[in-house]
C-alpha cells in the first residue's frame, strides 16, 4: 500500500529527524542538506546530501516494502525513512577520505558517497 504522505510532509518529517541529534542546513531550494555533525560526529568538510522531496519521495515509497518489513511497529512509510538513515549511516561510516557528496542513484538505487567533481559527466561520473 503506497503512502498518502505527500513529498512535502516527508521532506519536513526527514529534516525534522535529522536536526534532533545532527546539525544541518537545507539549502533554500531545497535540493540539497549539508550535515555538520552526524550523530555527534563532527563532519569538516560538510557532508553534501544531495535529495530533495521530489527524489526523497519516490525513493522511500520504492523502499515502502522493505521499510514495513525492518521497521513493523510504524507506517511503512516512515519504516523507510527509518532505513533512509541507516542508509547514511553506513554510508557516511563506509565512504572513502573526500567522498563528501551523497547522493541517491534512481528512484530505487543505491546512496552512493562521491566526489563532487564525480557528480556530473566524466569517467566514471554520475548524471542526474
Amino acid at each position: 500500500m503506497e503512502s498518502a504522505m505527500r513529498d512535502s510532509d516527508l521532506f519536513a518529517e526527514f529534516i525534522k529527524r535529522l536536526k534532533s541529534d545532527s546539525e544541518v542546513r537545507v539549502n533554500d531550494d531545497k535540493m540539497f542538506v549539508d550535515l555538520f555533525t552526524w550523530e555527534e560526529e563532527n563532519l569538516d568538510p560538510p557532508i553534501r546530501l544531495h535529495v530533495s522531496p521530489a527524489i526523497l519521495g519516490l525513493h522511500l515509497r520504492k523502499m515502502e516494502s522493505a521499510g514495513g518489513e525492518v521497521f513493523p511497529n510504524v507506517e511503512p512509510i516512515i519504516g523507510a525513512l527509518q532505513l533512509f538513515f541507516v542508509h547514511i549511516m553506513e554510508t557516511i561510516a563506509t565512504r572513502r577520505q573526500g567522498d563528501n557528496d551523497l547522493v541517491v542513484v534512481g528512484e530505487d538505487g543505491p546512496l552512493l558517497a562521491v566526489r563532487s567533481n564525480d557528480l556530473h559527466g566524466g569517467p566514471g561520473g554520475i548524471d542526474q
